[in-house]
């Protein structure tokens, strides 16, 4: 299937909790280093993000959380809703540079919602980028995912 993270979130989240998540994800959109060799790429790349089709601007609101890489940077489409998730997500990044912000998002949607299932095809390197990320932003370790 290629590389890909997986999450599994309860239909309808809390919404003063996914505000805050939304609200959080976006600083965090402004504080990501320029580059990133999450997942472990072969070279550094720059981080983009965009809209879900890899164009335009990113969405954080209340309601629903969607992102990609930019363009050629681009790959599947990341997001999250408040309302009316399916029981299985997923989002395959092909080790994209925004994989770090995806890696980065489900970290943060563990802390906030603690029974989500989040899983990846990437192991403890692969991660390792959007944890120090994480503790630079939030001063704490990441929340742990299988």
């Amino acid at each position: 299937m290629g590389y890909t993270h997986y999450w599994k979130i309860p239909k309808v989240l809390d919404e003063k909790l996914f505000k805050i998540l939304s609200e959080e994800l976006q600083t965090a959109k402004g504080l990501l280093p320029t580059k990133s060799n999450s997942a472990q790429q072969d070279n550094e790349g720059v981080i983009y993000l965009a809209g879900g089709n890899g164009e335009g601007e990113p969405i954080f609101d209340n309601s629903k959380i969607v992102f990609n890489g930019q363009g050629d940077l681009s790959h599947e489409t990341f997001a999250i809703q408040q309302r009316g998730n399916d029981d299985f997500e997923f989002c395959k990044t092909a080790r994209k540079p925004y994989d770090l912000m995806v890696c980065f998002s489900l970290l943060r949607l563990k802390h906030h919602f603690p029974e989500a299932n989040i899983s990846s095809d990437g192991g403890a390197k692969d991660w390792s980028a959007a944890k120090k990320f994480y503790k630079k932003v939030f001063g704490e370790t990441a929340p742990k995912i299988k």
